[in-house]
């Protein structure tokens, strides 16, 4: 019988180990291409939540590890089945070598969501639910006073959290096209550009040409019969003039905002990359997001561009015109995101998971929120105790069988 998915797991090894994995209901395990696997961070062998697959381990000395989702046999332990269940997201199996009981090596599968458009429902989601956050937090401006820096050595259990959220608002198609409308038409201005030229190419003479021609050094002797030496008795002239021209330019202070903005979010990225380990779909997906910022940044409007200042929050370019007023959003967003801390998110995408079932209801909550205010014309009170200071940053209170009463 042929596998659904024939993994190499020691290619070096000889003969080399396989795990082959076969599906009860056809169709449901597949194989795709590393550049989609990149591009979602994902693992390229896919699974479906719900369904149950039977695998085999081509060298009885190895075995995977047993667990909630992964069951072997006891007589033939590199034998067993899989069983997804509600489980969604990148699942780590360990291998283990059956005469030591080390592990020697990790197998990686992707659980995906049956719910059509999943990974795009996901993005959505949890994007609504950031910004309605962030928002929120917005609205107390007494809890955000001091700007927020994470700890990535003492803060592992929250931050693939606060990665989540931020990843939630950068990876948007609404960033992605801020970001491009700006590198495609940038705001320029006019500065005062200073150049020599011969004073044979002055084709202007004015009152500052006047004051170097009578002063100026590096000078040459007017030809005795020259109507300049004979009738206004300039002697000698110099060889060169300063030549004040206006440049239009892309420097501006609005473009060094969006070049130290998406620095900043770089840095983050690059950051929480080096601090992660052990989770591979997490790497990947702060890869990824590492290399689009990086792309940005080296595109070639920004080489032009110089070193941020001063904050210019102020500037009508900033607040109004397109592109400049979301990057500015978004990173004023960034940092609140950054603080936020989601105990109750920890059953949603926890070591990897994408538990976009739990994420619904959660997603619901807010969605209702707005659409009984709105119906009903009533602010929501006490919207604030949805939001409260933690030692660790901001925490949200929104918690699966946890009453929350908004009046």
């Amino acid at each position: 019988m042929k596998a659904d998915i024939h993994i190499l797991i020691f290619p070096g090894q000889d003969p080399p180990v396989y795990l082959d994995i076969f599906a009860d209901k056809k169709g449901t395990a597949k194989q795709i291409t590393e550049a989609e696997a990149d591009k979602y961070g994902e693992s390229v062998y896919q699974l479906n939540e719900g369904c149950f697959y039977d695998y085999e381990l081509s060298d009885p000395n190895y075995q995977l590890e047993p667990s909630e989702v992964v069951s072997c046999r006891k007589s033939q332990p590199h034998l067993g089945r899989i069983s997804p269940n509600i489980y969604v997201g990148t699942l780590s199996i360990n291998l283990f070598q059956k005469s030591s009981l080390k592990i020697c090596g990790k197998v990686n599968l992707e659980v995906c969501s049956v719910k059509a458009k999943y990974r795009v429902d996901y993005r959505t989601m949890l994007s609504e639910i950031t910004e309605k956050c962030t928002e929120l937090i917005m609205q107390q401006s007494s809890l955000v006073s001091q700007k927020f820096r994470v700890d990535f050595e003492n803060e592992n259990k929250t931050l693939y959290q606060r990665f989540a959220f931020i990843k939630s608002i950068l990876d948007s198609i609404e960033f992605n096209d801020a970001v491009n409308r700006i590198i495609q038409n940038p705001v320029t201005a006019w500065q005062e550009e200073e150049a020599e030229i011969d004073i044979r190419s002055s084709k202007r003479i004015d009152n500052k040409a006047l004051r170097q021609i009578a002063s100026a050094s590096n000078r040459i002797n007017t030809p005795v019969e020259h109507q300049l030496n004979k009738e206004l008795h300039i002697h000698s002239i110099p060889r060169k003039l300063k030549s004040y021209q206006k440049k239009e330019t892309i420097d501006t202070v609005e473009n060094r905002f969006i070049k130290y903005a998406l620095s900043e979010f770089l840095s983050f990225v690059a950051d929480f990359k080096n601090a992660i380990k052990k989770e591979p779909r997490v790497k990947k997906e702060a890869i990824q997001l590492e290399s689009v910022l990086e792309e940005y940044l080296s595109h070639s409007v920004f080489k032009e561009i110089s070193k941020l200042t001063t904050l210019p929050l102020n500037s009508p370019i900033l607040q109004r015109k397109e592109g400049y007023r979301d990057i500015l959003r978004t990173w004023l967003m960034f940092d609140l995101a950054a603080s936020l801390i989601w105990r109750g998110g920890d059953d949603v995408y926890d070591a990897g998971k994408r538990d976009v079932a739990r994420l619904y209801e959660y997603w619901l909550f807010f969605k209702l929120l707005d659409l009984i205010g709105e119906v009903f014309r009533i602010e929501p009170e006490a919207l604030q105790e949805l939001i409260v200071p933690t030692n660790d940053g901001l925490g949200l209170q929104l918690r699966q069988g946890k009453h929350i009463a908004i009046k």
